[in-house]
C-alpha cells in the first residue's frame, strides 16, 4: 500500500499548475493510490469540488491526535493505516511539509513547480505535476525490498532490480521494464529511483 500526503499543493499552485495537479491526483487515485490531505485547520473550500466523485481525503491532523509536524504524526498514520512510514510520501510544497515528512521518517517529494526556496534541494524534486505522477507510479510498482543483496565487512550492495524479464513474476517484469525506460530517457524521471530507494 503507498499513500500520498498533501497539505497545501493545491492552495500554493498558480491557476495554469492547479487543474493539472487536480488531474494528476485524480489519475493516481483511480489507479488505486490512496491520497490524503492533511491541515491542522479546517477543510480547505476548494476541496469538494475538486474532488467530488474521488476517493481523494480531506483530514485534520487531529484525527491522529498530533500536530502534523511532530515527529510522531507521520508514525500515528502508518499505524492507523497498517504500513510503514516509508510507504507514506509526502508532497512538500513548504517547510512545514518537509518537515512532516523527515521527522516522521517518510518519503519527501518536493514540488518543484511552486519554487519555495525554502524548501529546494531538500527533497526529491518533481518539476511537475505529470513528472510527481511518474515518480508515485515507479514507486507504487516496487515490491518493497532488494533484489539482491550481498554484505561485506568494509561495503555492501543492493541491487535494485534484474533487469531481465526471463522467468520473472509479472509484478518483477512490469517494475523492470519501467525502471529500463526512465534510465533510458533521463531527465527528472530518474527521481523516481532516488524515491524508490529511499523507501528502503
Amino acid at each position: 500500500m503507498l499513500i500520498v500526503l498533501c497539505t497545501d499543493a493545491i492552495t500554493y499552485a498558480n491557476e495554469s499548475i492547479k487543474e493539472s495537479l487536480i488531474e494528476s491526483l485524480k489519475k493516481l487515485n483511480e489507479q488505486g493510490i490512496d491520497i490524503l490531505f492533511v491541515t491542522n485547520g479546517s477543510k480547505p473550500i476548494w476541496f469538494d469540488s475538486s474532488f467530488q466523485g474521488t476517493n481523494i481525503k480531506f483530514v485534520q491532523a487531529g484525527f491522529f491526535s498530533t500536530a502534523r509536524q511532530q515527529s510522531n504524526f507521520l508514525p500515528a498514520v502508518a499505524d492507523y493505516y497498517k504500513i510503514q512510514t516509508y510507504e507514506i510520501i509526502v508532497l512538500a510544497v513548504k517547510p512545514e511539509d518537509l518537515q512532516m515528512g523527515k521527522n516522521g521518517k517518510g518519503v519527501v517529494v518536493e514540488a518543484g513547480w511552486i519554487k519555495n526556496r525554502h524548501i529546494q534541494g531538500k527533497g526529491i524534486k518533481a518539476t511537475t505535476p505529470d513528472d510527481f505522477v511518474r515518480i508515485i507510479q515507479l514507486v507504487s510498482t516496487w515490491t518493497g525490498g532488494w533484489y539482491w543483496v550481498a554484505n561485506q565487512e568494509k561495503f555492501s550492495i543492493q541491487v535494485l532490480s534484474d533487469l531481465s524479464s526471463h522467468n520473472k513474476p509479472i509484478k518483477q517484469r512490469t517494475f523492470s521494464k519501467f525502471l529500463t525506460k526512465i534510465v533510458k530517457e533521463g531527465g527528472p524521471t530518474l527521481n523516481s529511483i532516488l524515491a524508490t530507494t529511499s523507501q528502503s
